[in-house]
């Protein structure tokens, strides 16, 4: 299996998330302050993993697909989606944050590799805004 190790991920999210809407039974205050981050986080990571496994699939098979259909235009929208997820997978790139000079290939190459890191920064990166509105709600809106 092509990267196990993110559809494990994926399979223990769902469980968390599942085992934790048990939470929404008021028995505590600490259950009731709980629920919304073992419940949405969770939700939040299975579906950026989705995705992040959906654009590692199209980064790779990309130059293929541009020589099948070579003669048909592409909808805007699914180039600035794809375009904005590799824009954010690929961030050190444009910050210079880790201070690694990668080298990507623009050529015409069939081959393309997209790294587990890649696919991880996407990831965290796609939870991000969930976790930020979970602990403002927290801090605001205490229970």
């Amino acid at each position: 299996i092509s990267q196990g190790p993110f559809l494990m991920f994926l399979v223990f999210c769902g469980l968390v998330s599942t085992a934790s809407t048990a939470l929404y039974m008021p028995l505590s205050s600490i259950s009731c302050n709980l629920k919304f981050f073992l419940v949405f986080i969770p939700l939040q990571m299975i579906s950026a993993t989705l995705v992040g496994r959906l654009w590692r699939v199209h980064s790779i098979l990309v130059m293929a697909l541009r020589s099948k259909f070579n003669g048909r235009r592409r909808r805007k929208l699914e180039v600035r989606v794809l375009g904005f997820l590799e824009l954010l997978s690929n961030w050190d790139r444009i910050f210079k944050i880790c201070g690694v000079k990668r080298e990507y290939d623009r050529g015409l190459s069939l081959r393309k590799k997209v790294s587990s890191r890649d696919l991880i920064r996407l990831i965290v990166i796609l939870t991000l805004p969930q976790a930020i509105i979970q602990i403002m709600h927290y801090i605001f809106f205490p229970e």
